[in-house]
């Protein structure tokens, strides 16, 4: 929690990624801590539990796999449900699409990118798992309203000089 305050009153570049990050984390903790130490039978957690519980999975599930080109059978079958019921869940309880999620997850992973390092608009591109530059830089200034070269003029090191 202290962490999370911490980045939110510094509020640098990237400190959203930051705190989703370490809410998805702290979640992730707290769901192994409950079903390390307690075995309740599945059928015995209120579904809504049950939804953000799987959820919380579904999002650390793409975390880790963010440059991975996956689909939603891919992650229905790591999580043993059908696509249909992690696609309604997921929409449920997180208010977007599973891939909506996960287009986000990458775009704020290609801004910290372009703020902390030298790469090319290419090379971010494909190392947060977008298959071309045009796709990323159209979905980059969908998502932030900049292009991704005047975003990291805009924010970036240079920024400050």
């Amino acid at each position: 929690a202290a962490q999370i305050r911490e980045e939110a009153e510094l509020q640098l570049p990237g400190f959203r990624w930051r705190i989703t990050s370490l809410c998805a984390a702290s979640v992730v903790r707290l769901a192994r801590h409950l079903r390390e130490n307690s075995s309740p039978e599945t059928s015995d957690i209120p579904a809504t539990q049950r939804g953000v519980f799987l959820v919380s999975r579904a999002k650390e599930y793409l975390l880790r796999h963010l440059t991975y080109e996956l689909t939603l059978s891919d992650v229905a079958r790591h999580l043993q449900v059908s696509n249909g019921h992690l696609a309604h869940t997921f929409k449920r309880v997180a208010g977007q699409s599973l891939f909506t999620y996960f287009r986000h997850l990458r775009l704020e992973q290609a801004k910290l990118k372009l703020l902390n390092s030298e790469s090319n608009v290419t090379e971010i591109a494909a190392a947060c798992g977008f298959s071309s530059t045009t796709l990323f830089c159209r979905n980059f200034k969908k998502y932030t309203g900049l292009t991704p070269l005047a975003y990291r003029d805009a924010f970036g090191a240079r920024a400050e000089l």
